[in-house]
Order: C-alpha cells, then structure tokens, then sequence
C-alpha cells in the first residue's frame, strides 16, 4: 500500500473511488468538498496498491499544524473503500501505510470522525478496528435522532395534536418550485431563526447552497410549508445520501411555530418524497462539540420518532514516531498484525 497527497488534478479519480464505495455520500465528492477549499489547508490522502496502482481508498483531510482532521468542513467523513477487496487486514495495511506516511511529514496527532453506521447500505466499521488498534480514543459524542422510514413511525401524543392542529390551520406543503428564489426566502426565515434561538449563523451562505444545488440538483431539495395566505412558515433543506434522507436544515417562523408548520412539512417529506430511502436523519442536537444537549431540540426530534444515532469522533496522537501507549512500535501497529 502507498499513500500519496491528493492532488486536484485527481478529482475524476477521487470521484469514482466515491461513487463505487460503501458510502457514496454527496459530501465525500471533490465538487462539493471543494466549495469551501479556502477555508482550510487540504491535506486529504490517496491510497494506493502498489502491485497496480489502483486506488484502495481515499480520506477526505485537512491539517491545523501537526494536526490532521478527517474533515473539519465535514459533518463525517472517514475512508472511503470500495465495495470489495478491503477485508479487515488490509485496513490495518491502510492505516499502517497511512500512519507511516504521516509521521513522515510531521503529523502529531489524528482526530478521526467515522460516519455514522446508518449512511452505509453494508456493515463498514473495519475503519474503527483500525483505528482501536492504533490506540485512538473517543474524543467527542454527538446524539442525532434518526426516524427508520421502513418501522412504524413512532409519534408521540404531543407530535398527533400538532398534525391536528396544523391541519385546522389550512397550512400547505411541498417541494420549492423555484430553488434559486425560494431558497432565499428560506435562508432570511433561517438566519433570523438561528439567531433568535440558538445564537448561531448557518454553517453555508445563500450563494453557496444555490451553487451546491447547482452541482447536485437531484440530491439537494428544498422543502417549504405556506399558509393558505401563501405566507411562508417553515422550510427544511433535505439532502439525498444513498439510503439516508438527512435535513441539512430546518427553520421556522414564530408564526410557523405557533400553527405547528414543522409537523405537516416533515411528514409530508417523509412520506412522498423519500422513495427508497431507509433513514430520515434529523441531525445532531448538541452543541460544543456534544458536551451540551439541547434538550428541547432532542425532545422535538424524538416526538417525531427520532430515535438516538451517534456522530463521534476519535483522536490518536503520534510521539516520537509512536502512537499513544506504545501501539505503534518499530513502524507497526499493536502486536498480533502480520503483514
């Protein structure tokens, strides 16, 4: 195995590595990697077979000194492997040729976010085993509720009033017939939103969530609720992820959120627009990086049936050439591997 620098002259490359893996999620592809380059040092990795050049997997990578992230502009990330070939050996050969190719560069320390096991169609955690055997160790845990779309969906008696409710109001659903417009309708109704009550901003401006669209029509959907004046009252930017539907984002107006507009809108996705999807991923419901639980969020999700998903991340640090406690040593990860 050799592990070399991606290069942006290898994004063809990269892509198919994306397309034919256990996990093919938009995030993962150089274009939309790619939007927010000048924002962080790519230092993303290629492996290699060197018995015929062929990739063997590719980490979507950024660096901060002596620290390199599997991606900070990334919800996950990870390898990316294709769907054969890549049994729980050759991992630990992955991760030895990429471990002695770091530490050759100077690297320090590697903070590892896996995606969560819901955004592949196949079992894919021999990355994880890699990584216990490096020495890596949990750093950070965040909670997302996820509803499974082929289980009953589990509404609570708060979540049912509100369906009434919303339903009395005469409200309206659907998708966006005009992304380009009523995405900026949506992102005023999201700025304001965020603001008032999470003192936060959108992680995307307006501009860079209509080139994205731009780049993954299919994949990027925007999703709105109306009153039956026409009066915009919620909206949710759903993106498409093989199996896994995930609400990017989701905003409310107060009058929104006084008729229950939520409710109808994610329903309504849910039900007509999510054809062979197995997982509606309502995202994260944490702040600083999982140590704080917004609890009102995360009781939202669940009475919509939202059921606990762990997003973590892992770090493993490099000393003097070895990783933490002695697992990596002479240039070889714990003992019991043979290559």
């Amino acid at each position: 195995m050799t592990i070399e620098r991606y290069k942006p002259e290898m994004a063809q490359e990269w892509d198919g590595m994306v397309e034919q893996s256990l996990c093919g999620t938009i995030l993962l592809y150089r274009r939309y990697m790619d939007y927010h380059s000048d924002r962080f040092t790519d230092a993303s990795l290629m492996a290699r077979d060197e018995r015929d050049g062929r990739l063997s997997g590719v980490l979507p990578a950024n660096r901060v000194g002596s620290t390199l992230y599997s991606h900070q502009g990334l919800t996950f990330g990870g390898w990316v492997t294709p769907l054969r070939h890549v049994a729980p050996q050759r991992m630990l050969d992955l991760w030895q040729a990429a471990v002695d190719f770091l530490k050759e560069d100077g690297v320090e320390e590697i903070i590892y976010k896996p995606r969560p096991w819901i955004y592949s169609p196949y079992p894919a955690e021999d990355d994880l085993y890699g990584l216990y055997r490096m020495g890596g160790q949990l750093r950070s845990m965040q909670i997302a509720q996820t509803i499974p779309l082929d289980q009953p969906l589990l509404l609570n008696n708060d979540a049912k009033k509100h369906l009434k409710a919303a339903a009395k109001a005469g409200i309206t659903v659907g998708e966006a017939k005009d992304f380009d417009l009523d995405i900026k309708t949506f992102w005023e109704m999201l700025d304001a939103c965020l603001a008032e009550r999470h003192e936060a901003r959108p992680v995307h401006t307006v501009e860079e969530m209509t080139r994205l669209h731009t780049l993954f029509p299919k994949e990027i959907q925007l999703f709105m609720a109306w009153s039956k004046d026409g009066e915009p009252l919620a909206g949710t930017v759903v993106y498409r992820n093989l199996q896994v539907a995930h609400s990017q984002y989701i905003a409310t107006t107060s009058e929104g959120r006084r008729v229950y507009a939520l409710w109808p809108l994610l329903r309504e996705v849910m039900e007509k627009h999510c054809q062979g999807m197995r997982y509606f991923d309502l995202g994260t419901s944490c702040e600083e990086a999982g140590r704080v639980l917004n609890a009102g969020l995360s009781a939202q999700k669940y009475s919509l049936g939202g059921r606990g998903v762990a997003y973590a991340a892992y770090g493993a640090e490099l000393r003097e050439g070895k990783l933490r406690e002695g697992k990596l040593r002479e240039g070889k990860l714990r003992e019991g591997i043979k290559s």
